[in-house]
């Protein structure tokens, strides 16, 4: 895909800089390591963080090695951001522990309001316990 018009990519350095990859890779895409790439690409992408150093960039296919990786790298900042707004998951209401502890044997938890469960015999109970069913 050529960049025709912008500013980054219209100047003589790019040109330049665009040939001189080329001819370093042999005109070969480094995707798939087949002959006729005509497209240069950012190893690591330019928005996060990846120059226009002769080290990260590549000779590549426009299509479909470059469009797939693209779009690879679009799909997973999507799903980054998609995660970044997504709130923490809950624990288990029978999971959560009185302030920070661990919930002893036979002992559920929720909330703040803690029960002992006996599932034996009234007899056999402990004080404090409530009868099971």
């Amino acid at each position: 895909m050529t960049w025709e018009g912008d500013p980054r990519t219209s100047t003589a350095g790019w040109k330049k800089l665009r040939t001189r990859v080329l001819t370093r890779d042999r005109w070969i895409c480094q995707i798939c390591n087949q002959p006729g790439a005509g497209t240069v690409d950012h190893i690591i992408p330019a928005s996060l963080g990846g120059g226009d150093d002769p080290a990260n960039l590549q000779a590549v296919h426009d299509q479909p090695c470059h469009r797939k990786k693209t779009a690879a790298e679009a799909n997973a900042a999507k799903a980054a951001r998609r995660a970044s707004r997504l709130r923490p998951p809950e624990p288990h209401p029978g999971l959560i522990t009185p302030r920070g502890g661990t919930p002893s044997e036979g002992m559920r938890t929720h909330g703040r309001l803690s029960l002992r469960l006996c599932l034996q015999d009234p007899p056999a109970c402990p004080d404090g316990a409530v009868r099971g069913v």
